[in-house]
């Protein structure tokens, strides 16, 4: 965080141009994963995801994430550690299912695609000087720190958007009462808003896991702000979709009153409360009439933005092919070229016209070994917690309106949520 933000006020400063600040990022970040331990490198990893916009050489090339995941698999390689023989066996057949079409799909789009769940496995194995200790709270903080800095960054500084040479249209600012639709240094509002949703949820969720009433406020108070920020995406998802952490934060709350209380009776609780009350005031009044109106004018437009109209066209020819029903047209742009010229905006069909319904099975039986693999090693609940299904159904119901086959970040979101699931730090 420190060498992004250095980063970015010199870039702003300076006028630097975007090759300068990404040759800077790469140098600082790398430096840093080699010289740590590799569950440090790998909260530096998601740290920095949702910077991904900035640290591309081209539109396809997120060089910075790219070469830290290397550098984390290669260290972990180098321990020479034992993976679990099921976790290995899905992994080559899930690779082979991408071979069956391999042709039309870039060697780095499938090399990409393996190493996020070869380091996931890495993640979970043996090694001689033990486990990695990845700790939940730092995982959580690590992904939800990345959303929020790079949110304030790019909303307090939007000339360094401009200055790294990323998309014009992630500015921020009012014309006509009107609002680009801001998506922080993600590159794109819809799965930057996606990240906000899931972030903030999953950041209320660690509440519980929290050991002083200091970290616990913070947290709250964090989620919040994404989440309010989240809606200057001006994602028709997120409005629909921010319902799942905003029952969550309520419930958080209501469970947690008398704290609340005690720290309002403090003086230094009490001016941080007057201030988020100054602050939700000053957002009600000066920002959501501008919010409300800009999300009338899309909704106008239709909730959908045809997304339907494209997701028909896939379901017709569903069960066209024996071939494709198994096996899928692979990962890339095969769909377009193949289905429809237009993506489905939809995980499920995507993963379907992927990597068919073997794939889909295969995908799913590593999740539920990455699950297994992390009850064996750690001290675990008697049982899931119920407040999980708040991160859950955020990931499920915004995989309704988006692409996720080649998003790096959705496979880490739901190794979060399975690694999360078995951890047992509640004081």
């Amino acid at each position: 965080m420190l060498s992004l933000a250095s980063s970015f006020s010199l870039t702003y400063l300076t006028g630097s141009s975007g090759v300068a600040l990404r040759t800077f990022l790469t140098f600082a970040i790398v430096t840093y994963a080699l010289t740590r331990p590799a569950e440090r490198a790998f909260y530096c990893l998601l740290a920095i995801l949702p910077f991904q916009n900035v640290l591309k050489i081209t539109h396809e090339i997120p060089i910075v994430p790219s070469i830290l995941m290397v550098l984390i698999i290669l260290k972990l390689l180098l321990r020479r550690p034992r993976l679990s023989h099921y976790l290995i066996l899905i992994m080559i057949s899930l690779f082979s299912i991408a071979f069956v079409n391999f042709e039309g799909t870039p060697i780095t789009t499938l090399l990409g695609w393996f190493s996020i769940f070869l380091l996931i496995a890495l993640l979970l194995g043996r090694y001689d000087s033990g486990y990695i200790p990845i700790d939940l709270n730092s995982t959580v903080l690590a992904l939800s720190m990345g959303f929020a800095v790079s949110s304030v960054v790019s909303l307090l500084f939007p000339g360094i958007v401009l200055n790294a040479g990323i998309f014009k249209e992630s500015l921020y600012y009012v014309i006509d009462r009107q609002l680009t639709r801001f998506q922080g240094f993600f590159g794109d509002p819809n799965y930057y808003s996606q990240g906000m949703l899931f972030s903030s949820s999953i950041l209320l969720y660690s509440v519980a896991y929290s050991r002083s009433l200091f970290a616990r406020v913070s947290k709250i108070l964090a989620a919040l702000f994404m989440l309010l920020i989240g809606y200057s995406s001006l994602s028709k998802m997120f409005l629909l979709f921010s319902i799942v952490p905003l029952v969550q934060l309520i419930a958080i709350i209501v469970n947690r009153r008398k704290e609340l209380i005690r720290l309002i009776l403090n003086i230094s609780g009490f001016l941080l409360f007057a201030l988020i009350i100054v602050g939700i005031a000053y957002f009600y009044v000066f920002t959501f009439p501008v919010l409300r109106d800009a999300f009338v004018q899309r909704l106008d437009i239709g909730l959908t933005t045809g997304r339907f109209d494209s997701q028909f066209i896939y379901l017709s020819k569903a069960l066209s092919d024996p071939v494709l029903t198994l096996f899928g047209v692979g990962i890339g742009y095969q769909m377009l070229d193949k289905i429809n010229a237009t993506a489905p905006h939809n995980s499920y069909i995507e993963f379907y016209f992927s990597i068919g319904i073997v794939g889909i099975v295969l995908l799913l039986l590593f999740y539920i070994e990455v699950l297994v693999v992390a009850r064996r090693r750690r001290i675990y609940k008697s049982r899931l917690d119920i407040n999980l299904i708040f991160p859950i159904s955020c990931l499920l119901l915004t995989a309704l309106s988006l692409d996720a086959v080649k998003l790096d970040l959705f496979y880490f979101y739901w190794f979060i949520v399975t690694y999360v699931a078995v951890k047992e730090e509640r004081t």
